[in-house]
């Protein structure tokens, strides 16, 4: 299930606001295999969440 375009713009802008001024390169690498992890995490339990709700 793709994430929608304004839940993955709010969770840019908050990494965005989180990181910025120290986006070192192998940081901000580091930083964007934690968040893809998170976001399949996320979508996960978003898939098992709407499953359950009627």
């Amino acid at each position: 299930r793709p994430a929608s375009t304004e839940h993955l713009n709010a969770r840019a802008d908050h990494h965005l606001k989180q990181h910025s001024g120290r986006a070192r390169a192998a940081e901000h690498a580091d930083m964007h295999r934690t968040c893809e992890t998170g976001l399949k995490r996320a979508d996960a339990s978003d898939a098992k969440t709407s499953a359950s709700s009627p």
